[in-house]
């Protein structure tokens, strides 16, 4: 039972008129097969539960915990029901009652605790990348301009953070970085339901940023950008004292003034992966599309189900389920294979770790890759 979740989400989740339009773009659904893996059925099972009506089983908990956080359900509901919220604040109820968040997620917010970074890499390593992909970023104390880089563009996919800082070097745009002081968002302990480690890190970087003095925080990854622009002072009931971006404005506010130079024609049929965080939440859907079109030689084609009705990846649900993960990873790339694509784009970090992972695991013959890579080839840097 929870007064909470029933007080805060009680009328809400009454509202469900059963239509099934969450059930037709629900990715974990159309995979698993399940009602109680639908968000219909997700929306019956927090309610019986917060009711009491409902044990707590094993089976409830995990259910909650098999959502991609994609948002695609809540912007079908006819009834506004906001199906994504309702099951973030149900699992923090979960960790209230020691009951979550599930094992792996337990693994991941340790890690933040203990490494700040998601993935459990030395803190001390954080700026490693700089070194085997071969870029100097001048440390300064004060920046108008700052580029927050993320857990996996710092560990795991490093081209994707050099290939930023190449664009915006060679296109004389001024930042800086954190470095060391840079930890993770938070978004893994936030959507797990742990508030506390959540907090802690929120708190840790807005500190830095305001240390260093920046008006303007841009990031490579959806993620961060969802987080620090929209959970930073909606949770924590504070202004910012800062402007957040995503890259896309600024490579697209550069395009625009006529400071991105693509002097090399590619050859090559693309089409563009919309990451759901930045797409569906934010509704950036144009702006990498017209960079895109900006590079000599591309044909840029759409995959059916694109912009708003772009479908999931899976990435979110790479701790949670492997396989369902690598599942809806495949499907996407069945969609670009469908449409004679020779080349996936996207921009997000998760997006191309899982698609270009997916790709490998479906022994297809396609590429993936992340817009600022794509731009670099482009710009011959």
């Amino acid at each position: 039972m929870s007064q909470t979740l029933m007080k805060k989400h009680g009328y809400e989740m009454l509202k469900c008129v059963y239509c099934g339009k969450c059930c037709s773009v629900c990715p974990t659904f159309n995979q698993i097969g399940w009602e109680s893996s639908s968000p219909r059925g997700k929306m019956k099972l927090i309610h019986g539960w917060a009711e009491g009506k409902i044990p707590l089983t094993d089976h409830l908990i995990n259910q909650l915990y098999l959502c991609a956080g994609c948002e695609h359900c809540t912007v079908e509901c006819p009834s506004g029901i906001p199906i994504v919220e309702i099951i973030k604040d149900a699992r923090k109820e979960l960790v209230k009652t020691k009951r979550g968040p599930i094992e792996p997620l337990r693994i991941v917010n340790s890690n933040i605790q203990n490494e700040c970074n998601f993935l459990g890499k030395p803190k001390e390593e954080r700026m490693d990348w700089t070194i085997f992909e071969d870029v100097i970023i001048e440390q300064v104390d004060k920046t108008e301009f700052l580029y927050l880089i993320g857990c996996q563009p710092s560990y795991w996919c490093s081209e994707i953070a050099a290939s930023t800082v190449k664009v915006l070097k060679e296109s004389k745009f001024e930042f800086g970085i954190l470095g060391g002081e840079e930890w993770c968002c938070g978004l893994p302990a936030l959507w797990s339901g742990d508030i506390g480690v959540f907090k802690e890190v929120a708190e840790h970087n807005i500190k830095a940023i305001k240390k260093n003095e920046a008006k303007y925080v841009f990031t490579t990854c959806p993620g961060c950008y969802l987080t620090t622009a929209r959970d930073y002072p909606r949770i924590l009931g504070k202004e910012l004292g800062f402007q957040v971006f995503h890259i896309t404005k600024i490579f697209y506010d550069l395009l625009k003034e006529g400071k991105l130079k693509f002097t090399k024609e590619l050859k090559v049929k693309v089409t563009y992966h919309d990451p759901c965080h930045i797409g569906r939440t934010f509704r950036k859907f144009e702006q990498p599309r017209e960079i895109l079109k900006a590079i000599p030689g591309i044909t840029l084609v759409e995959m059916k189900n694109n912009r708003l009705d772009s479908n999931c990846c899976g990435g979110l649900l790479a701790s949670v389920s492997e396989e369902l993960c690598v599942s809806l990873g495949k499907k996407r790339i069945k969609e670009a294979l469908d449409v004679g694509a020779e080349l996936i784009v996207t921009m997000c970090p998760q997006c191309y770790v899982n698609l270009r992972r997916s790709a490998i695991e479906a022994e297809v013959d396609i590429r993936v890759i992340d817009l600022p890579m794509l731009m670099v080839e482009a710009m011959n840097v």
